[in-house]
Formats: structure tokens, sequence, C-alpha cells
């Protein structure tokens, strides 16, 4: 996959090393241990082969589907991307019934779904992420990590701090991967006195315009 993928720009060049590779490295180092175990006659039992079975299949397929908020009526129609999460929130775990009004369509809450229904699946965790980032492939278990320890139990939301892309070729990037930069030093600096704030782009923001970021 690595070797098919176009690089372009340095975002591209950071997922093909960071991503990819980096992923085909890990796969690579479990194989070697696998191979070495049962050279040495220690076979992995059967749970274990079972997560490993998994942790395949999880890298290499998805279901994908789509959701558009301003379609239903009975939903909010406020002009920003934080209620575009917020709406699907508030559907997710229940079975929808559109129902033509006057109004528009509006989503019926009803037990049993039928054809046609909007059954939104329910989640324990929800990962949000923007088109401009980038995730490294150890994001999500350790922050799951870290969610599932009994001094968090009242931990609804775990943010980390996001970096620029290196190697950005224009001054307008550069510039704005440093406000990204800023950020990411303002976190650490104010997680060390248990004081973190919470970081989003906002309109007008030169890093959703000029740059991307990765999360790690």
């Amino acid at each position: 996959m690595a070797a098919a993928e176009e690089i372009i720009d340095h975002v591209s060049e950071f997922f093909v090393d960071q991503v990819l590779v980096g992923l085909s490295n890990e796969l690579r180092l479990t194989t070697i241990a696998l191979e070495a175990a049962l050279d040495q006659g220690d076979v992995p039992t059967a749970s274990r082969l079972v997560e490993r079975h998994r942790r395949l299949a999880w890298i290499f397929r998805a279901d994908l589907t789509n959701f558009e908020r301003k379609a239903y009526a009975s939903l909010s129609r406020e002009a920003n991307k934080a209620m575009n999460v917020n709406s699907y929130l508030g559907l997710m775990g229940h079975v929808w019934r559109p129902n033509r009004t006057a109004a528009g369509v509006m989503l019926d809450e009803v037990e049993t779904a039928e054809p046609g229904d909007l059954e939104i699946p329910d989640s324990y965790y929800v990962l949000t992420l923007d088109a401009d980032s980038q995730l490294l492939r150890d994001y999500c278990i350790r922050l799951v990590y870290l969610l599932e320890q009994s001094e968090n139990h009242r931990v609804a939301i775990v943010q980390t701090p996001y970096s620029s892309f290196r190697g950005a070729p224009t001054r307008i990037e550069r510039i704005a991967g440093a406000t990204t930069d800023l950020q990411h030093i303002l976190h650490q600096g104010k997680t060390f006195h248990n004081a973190t704030f919470w970081v989003g782009a906002k309109r007008g923001d030169p890093q959703a315009r000029a740059g991307g970021h990765r999360r790690g």
C-alpha cells in the first residue's frame, strides 16, 4: 500500500512513513515474535490468537455510512460543524422514523426498525476527526487506556495536543503550523498544573485554512 501511494507533498509523505510503513513494521515484528515463540514451543493461547486475528480484521475492514443533519428539520440548523457531531450523538443508540410534515422531515423515535427507518448504532467510544488531521496508529489505544482507568471514571472527553506537519514548503503554512505548535506547548504546560484546556480551530484561524495537523 505504501509503494502504491502517490507522494505529492510533505503531508502524504508523513502518511506513508508514519501510518502505512509504521503499521507494517509493527505487524512484521508481531510475525517475528510469533514465529520465535513457536520455534521455542511457546504456543499462544486461543484467546491471544483471537485477539491478534481481530486486530488484523479491524485494520483492513471498516463499515462506512454517512449522515446529513440538515436533511431533517428536527435537528439543529446551526451553521457549524460542532452541531454535526452533537446531532449525531443525540441520535445514537435509537431507531428513528422519518416523518414528512409541513415544516420538513422530522425524526420520530420508534422501538422497532422498519425499511426506511434511520437506525443509529450505539458505541461506547466516539472518535471525532477533522478532514485535515491524521492519527498515529496507537492514538486510540492510548486514549482508551486512560479512559478505562478507575481514577478517570468521571472523564467523558479526552484530547491530545496536535502538531503541524513538518516540511511545509510555503511561508503561510509554516506560520499556520507555528500557531498549532504553540497550542501544543500550551497544552503540555497547563497539563503539568492539571489545567489543560480544550483546543479547537475557530473560523478565521489560519490553521483551519492553510495547515493540516497530526495527532499523536
